[in-house]
């Protein structure tokens, strides 16, 4: 079903396309969102005449690469392809888009620090700790400090001790709450694009030492 789901779909047809074996019948049906995005809508069952009010939204066709995104396990769950099309669900890019936005942050903060705000200590006894590790710490033993001023919840910074000195390894935190379905089809068409900004509005708010709302989409 698969395949002739994804023909149907690059031949362009605006044409119904049905599916039938001696299990189950589906019919489906593309509706235009854009001049690059195409929204799929599947009726199962019946008797072959299309009912609108049983349509059932099931994904995201893409004609810049031929995909499809978003795909409703309803109808796709269990099938030989699910297990490439469940890594471009709604959920499993917003992973992979956060991931690539970490690492980014985390690349740039690395090549220059200056990006960030820096937090003054301010607690003697975390002082004290600090000192230690720098004294005493064991060389292959990380030793994460909590710092009680820290700016940003998004900021840690991990602690180790290596030959005597003490070196601070930043990682990022970023946690998107979510996303609009433009942002995610922003994300499909131009990702590169797409994972720049947001590792830039994430190192602009770690750098004036703010951190997001619960709810706010970053």
């Amino acid at each position: 079903m698969y395949n002739k789901l994804m023909s149907w779909l690059a031949s362009g047809s605006t044409a119904p396309f049905m599916y039938a074996n001696q299990f189950f019948r589906r019919i489906f049906v593309r509706i235009q969102r854009d001049d690059q995005v195409e929204y799929l809508f599947c009726q199962a069952g019946g008797d072959g005449r299309l009912r609108r009010e049983k349509l059932e939204y099931i994904g995201l066709y893409c004609r810049k690469d031929g995909l499809l995104y978003d795909a409703a396990p309803s109808v796709f769950k269990g099938s030989l392809v699910w297990s490439d099309l469940c890594i471009r669900t709604g959920p499993a890019l917003l992973e992979q888009m956060r991931d690539e936005v970490r690492a980014k942050v985390e690349e740039k903060v690395g090549n220059d620090r200056r990006n960030l705000t820096v937090s003054k200590l301010s607690n003697p006894w975390l002082k004290s700790e600090l000192q230690g590790v720098a004294e005493y710490g064991a060389r292959d033993a990380a030793r994460i400090i909590y710092l009680d001023n820290l700016a940003s919840e998004q900021l840690k910074q991990r602690i180790s001790h290596t030959n005597g000195e003490v070196h601070t390894h930043f990682h990022c935190d970023y946690h998107p709450e979510g996303w609009t379905e433009d942002e995610m089809l922003s994300y499909i068409m131009e990702r590169d694009a797409f994972v720049e900004k947001k590792t830039e509005k994430s190192l602009k708010r770690s750098s004036q030492g703010g951190s997001p709302k619960k709810g706010t989409t970053i």
